[in-house]
């Protein structure tokens, strides 16, 4: 998920899905990123639920505590 929630937002909250490779290496102990890519897809079948409003993703937010990889 992504975007702005919010009355006046320019930038509604949207989703995208994609699969991300990534290729680690073993370092001194601990794991390295060497490389990552990116690609479109797999996404789910669209369901016959409706959208959150903005004001349903800012109240989880203040709820949740927002997401940990994105705000």
């Amino acid at each position: 998920m992504f975007g702005t929630a919010g009355e006046g937002s320019k930038n509604p909250v949207a989703n995208d899905w994609f699969t991300m490779t990534v290729k680690m290496r073993w370092v001194n102990k601990d794991w390295k990123v060497e490389s990552y890519s990116q690609k479109d897809g797999p996404a789910p079948v669209n369901s016959d639920n409706t959208a959150s409003t903005a004001d349903e993703i800012a109240k989880a937010v203040q709820q949740y505590g927002g997401f940990t990889y994105a705000r």
